[in-house]
């Protein structure tokens, strides 16, 4: 990682070397950031990666992330999964990151094809239709802690009607 200095004082922002430029565009990255300790964020189209020198150190498609947002006072990325895993944090080398962290976001809300809600006592139960690597749709069920029996069977009906509204098969 190379470093470009600013003529106001500020200090200097990471650029992209030719290797690094061409590992991430080997992964289909279209949109980059430089994350601190010499890592970069990538925003490809069917996935989010985390370039470590050589290596991606993380790769996760967009359909198993639920949401991200942006500290700027922190300069921190967290990206949140469906799946209630710890959180990714990435802190970035610099502010200028608003083309990527859109990028991320778009890629989260474009994955997000259809969504139902059903509200429930321990919280809502959500029924997405997602759109997984080569465009392929899939249905999550995402439900944040126990269901009930009735509850779950509302659950299952749900994720029918979720899946018979963009037209997929019902099982």
């Amino acid at each position: 990682m190379r470093t470009k200095k600013p003529r106001d004082g500020r200090p200097p922002e990471p650029t992209l070397d030719k290797a690094t430029a061409k590992r991430l565009k080997s992964a289909g990255v279209a949109v980059s950031a430089p994350l601190t300790g010499g890592r970069w964020l990538g925003v490809a189209m069917d996935e989010l990666v985390v370039l470590d020198g050589e290596e991606f150190e993380q790769r996760h498609f967009w359909s198993r992330a639920e949401s991200a947002s942006w500290n700027g006072d922190t300069r921190q990325l967290t990206v949140r999964w469906v799946d209630g895993a710890e959180p990714l944090v990435l802190t970035t080398a610099t502010d200028e990151v608003y083309d990527a962290v859109t990028a991320v976001r778009e890629r989260i809300t474009s994955s997000q094809v259809h969504v139902e809600i059903l509200p429930t006592a321990g919280g809502d139960v959500r029924a997405l239709i997602r759109r997984g690597p080569g465009g392929k749709l899939f249905s999550q069920l995402i439900a944040r802690g126990p269901l009930t029996e009735r509850e779950q069977r509302l659950a299952d009906a749900l994720e029918r009607q979720a899946r018979s509204a963009v037209g997929m098969t019902v099982e």
